[in-house]
């Protein structure tokens, strides 16, 4: 008599349950809802090689079961891949209605899957300009370093950088007259994307001048007399010297000079300005 064979399933993903009506299939596409797929490997011991290829069949016949497929035999022991619908936890009862042989189960090995993948985001920083740097030349190449590896592309402001040196990625960009911002944005090869920004300035007009010119005007008076450089009283020494430094506006061409002595004779000068 032919000892029973013995089975064991494993499952290739997790489980969220089996009993209940929303059940999620083990296979990586399987829907949530009423009819989920799970995707099962099992493996059969003591079997013969003509039995291992038609157990294939045989567990078709049980109904819900689809490509089934003979992944290895070795040594008596057969795996298989298959889809169930619906939970894998129906595999066993459709493996023991088989007939021909008579199987017993041995339990199940339940086995998570993941495939990972990249979902951080690559580091981007402005080399230059820097925060709140004012510019004189609105033609700039812009400089931004990125460490990551596996970069797929940089831009600024839309406009595509190139790689420079190592982790610098530079372009060429034409900033307009005031305050620009700039944003930097670094792909990975994933689709993640890192963003950098900074606002800098450009100043290209040359600064407002406005410059006070002043003459320098002294001489002699007699003791007691006042004296009035373009209608300002300056002040006099009492031995009648005077020095003051006077204003001139633009395009002034001559200064008037009054002095008045003590009993209120006045006389006038115009000096001119040698600018």
């Amino acid at each position: 008599m032919r000892t029973a064979p013995r089975l064991l399933l494993s499952l290739l993903a997790a489980l969220s349950g089996c009993g209940g009506p929303r059940r999620t299939g083990t296979a990586p596409t399987s829907p949530i809802g009423e009819d989920p797929v799970s995707h099962v490997e099992l493996t059969i011991s003591n079997l013969t090689q003509a039995e291992a290829e038609a157990f294939k069949e045989q567990v078709r016949d049980q109904g819900g079961v689809e490509n089934v497929a003979l992944k290895s035999f070795q040594q008596g022991t057969a795996v298989y891949e298959l889809d169930v619908k619906g939970c894998e936890c129906e595999l066993p009862s459709k493996v023991v209605a088989i007939q021909a042989l008579g199987f017993k189960y041995q339990g199940r090995v339940s086995r998570l899957s993941f495939s990972a993948f990249d979902n951080q985001p690559p580091k981007v920083a402005f080399v230059h300009p820097e925060e709140g740097k004012v510019v004189t030349d609105p033609e700039q190449h812009i400089a931004v370093e990125v460490p990551d590896q596996d970069v797929a592309e940089v831009a600024v402001n839309g406009s595509r950088a190139e790689r420079y040196k190592g982790n610098i990625w530079r372009v060429k960009l034409r900033l307009a007259e005031g305050v620009n911002d700039l944003l930097a944005v670094a792909k990975d090869k994933t689709g993640n994307e890192g963003k950098a920004q900074v606002r800098v300035a450009v100043d290209t007009r040359p600064p407002a001048l406005e410059a006070t010119v002043r003459v320098v005007v002294e001489g002699q008076v007699d003791p007691g007399s006042s004296v009035l450089i373009d209608g300002r009283e300056v002040s006099v020494e009492p031995n009648g010297r005077y020095k003051a430094e006077v204003p001139v506006r633009k395009g002034q061409k001559q200064i008037e000079i009054v002095a008045i002595d003590a009993n209120g004779n006045k006389v006038v000068t115009m000096k001119d300005i040698g600018l």
